[in-house]
């Protein structure tokens, strides 16, 4: 089931590649609108591509989490593992002091939505809620060190 919404994903993702153009010497100096759609175009992709690489990662490490899902629609439970692809790969990308109390406080609620509708992201919930932690004590440091610098002053 899980593999199937992959390759309806991917599919769908080919549909973000612009047609071929018959030649460069269709394009005008002036359809500067045509190529900057196309460089958007091309960005989404490899956005897209990214989620999809990230999906698969964890479909092999985590297997079909999605299995005992109450949601019905593929639609619906491809946004679902859609969106949980991108909080997975936020945290694979991101450092601690990129991160905010506000974003890991997102991120958890995602988790917390994927298990409402019974995907399986234990693994994943551990995961956010040490990193909350990390963050928040990492707020207390800053904090304190600035305050031991406005004392020293």
């Amino acid at each position: 089931m899980l593999l199937s919404l992959l390759a309806e994903f991917l599919s769908r993702l080919r549909s973000f590649l612009l047609p071929p153009c018959d030649s460069a010497s269709n394009l005008s100096h002036d359809d500067g609108s045509m190529i900057a759609s196309g460089v958007a175009n091309i960005i989404v992709l490899a956005d897209q591509l990214s989620l999809a690489e990230t999906l698969q990662v964890i479909i092999s490490k985590h297997g079909d989490i999605a299995a005992s899902s109450k949601l019905q629609s593929n639609v619906t439970r491809s946004y679902y593992l859609e969106s949980l692809a991108a909080v997975v790969m936020e945290l694979r990308t991101s450092g601690l002091k990129d991160l905010t109390k506000t974003r890991v406080a997102e991120m958890a609620a995602v988790v917390k939505d994927m298990e409402s509708v019974k995907i399986e992201v234990s693994w994943l919930k551990k995961a956010v809620a040490e990193l909350g932690e990390a963050v928040e004590y990492a707020g207390e440091y800053e904090a304190a060190k600035a305050e031991d610098i406005g004392m020293t002053i």
